[in-house]
């Protein structure tokens, strides 16, 4: 391992991101106990249900809320058609809820084990859903009624949140251990990327990125299409703070859906019983020019050369002395090696990474830094 440097002295354009009132609360009181998902309809309105008292919720634009259909046996999970209907996942049941835009209710589809996170294809005619308790995703084709078991074992623990990108790759969100899978078009599964903190589970997608509520780190985190996660509001402590993204609070926060243009994130805040709002759009930047003596921020960078074979660099920067983990793993989540476990100053880093004994294929490497996290994927090519 070589030490690059420890500070940096440069000539640099310095942007200063402000977040004005990006965090703001839409509704209120929603429910005497926790809220669990949010889906989102054609016309904008928002649904959540709560699992211990078996009622959905309806919130509308303009925060109002009102109980929307009742009777749910443990309901957790939500999607909508492009109709307006509802889909609700009854946790004890195991059945799969249908509601009508005027409110009324019927089983949709049964026989599943703790089901949770649900989703419809584009075309609307498969249907994806979440079985928690037996690990699995199920796929029902809805012309024939068909299913069948797309991810089983392999990593998936927990899966809660379920969603797909603009090109139809399917992302699968574990609860236990934060780690979310992607199933691409071809029906190939690989680990995508690992979240921080814990239970971390409902996701959502919106131009170009992934976002998920960080249930019990208080955080909500994007994620980009190369599975680079970042943290994008939320100080971590519990509370029901608006303002700043990096001020803000939340409170166990749960479901998470894209509003329908894609520029803000609603937050369904579990221990508020509040839909919170994220704009995604709300940032201004100051641009100024700085000469000064700063420490290297906290960055893991690409490999080099990627893809490889049979060895490759990883460099990286530590912002402040702390403890750094450095570990490589494969796509099903096994820890392969651990290049780097010891106390280092802020500085600037480099370690080799030798793959000779291992198969070509599409390996992962983690740094984490205190409470720190970055993942990035690197290509062996024999």
């Amino acid at each position: 391992m070589k030490v690059i440097n420890k500070f940096i002295l440069l000539n640099f354009i310095c942007f200063t991101i402000h977040f004005s009132q990006t965090v703001t609360t839409l509704a209120n009181n929603i429910s005497q106990v926790g809220i669990e998902a949010l889906s989102i309809d054609k016309f904008g309105n928002l649904y959540t249900p709560s699992g211990q008292n078996g009622t959905v919720y309806k919130i509308e634009p303009d925060g109002n809320s009102s109980v929307f259909a009742s009777g749910f046996n443990f309901p957790q999970g939500g999607t909508t058609d492009s109709e307006g209907n509802v889909y609700i996942s009854n946790w004890n049941s195991g059945t799969i809820s249908k509601i009508s835009p005027n409110g009324v209710k019927s089983v949709f589809v049964g026989g599943f084990a703790g089901p949770t996170g649900l989703i419809f294809n584009k075309n609307g005619e498969e249907f994806y859903v979440c079985n928690y308790s037996t690990n699995s995703i199920i796929k029902i084709n809805l012309n024939d009624n068909s299913r069948t078991t797309i991810a089983s074992g392999s990593g998936i623990n927990g899966p809660d949140g379920i969603v797909f990108d603009d090109n139809e790759n399917l992302y699968i969100a574990n609860f236990n251990d934060n780690k979310i899978h992607k199933i691409n078009s071809g029906g190939e599964l690989s680990l995508f990327t690992t979240l921080p903190g814990v239970n971390s589970g409902y996701i959502t997608y919106a131009n170009g990125n992934l976002y998920s509520a960080g249930h019990r780190s208080h955080k909500i985190y994007k994620i980009s299409l190369e599975g680079e996660v970042s943290v994008i509001a939320g100080t971590g402590l519990i509370g029901s703070e608006d303002g700043d993204a990096g001020e803000a609070s939340f409170n166990t926060p749960n479901g998470i859906v894209a509003s329908l243009s894609g520029d803000s994130l609603f937050i369904a805040d579990a221990g508020n019983r509040a839909i919170r709002i994220i704009d995604l759009n709300n940032l201004t930047t100051d641009v100024k020019l700085l000469n000064i003596n700063i420490p290297p921020d906290f960055e893991l960078q690409q490999n080099y050369p990627n893809p490889f074979n049979p060895s490759t660099s990883i460099k990286y920067q530590v912002d402040t002395g702390k403890n750094v983990l450095l570990k490589v793993y494969d796509v099903l989540g096994n820890e392969i090696s651990t290049l780097v476990n010891e106390f280092q100053q802020a500085g600037n880093y480099e370690v080799d990474f030798n793959a000779a004994n291992l198969t070509s294929g599409i390996y992962f490497y983690t740094l984490q830094a205190g409470k720190k996290l970055s993942s990035k994927k690197m290509m062996l090519l024999r």
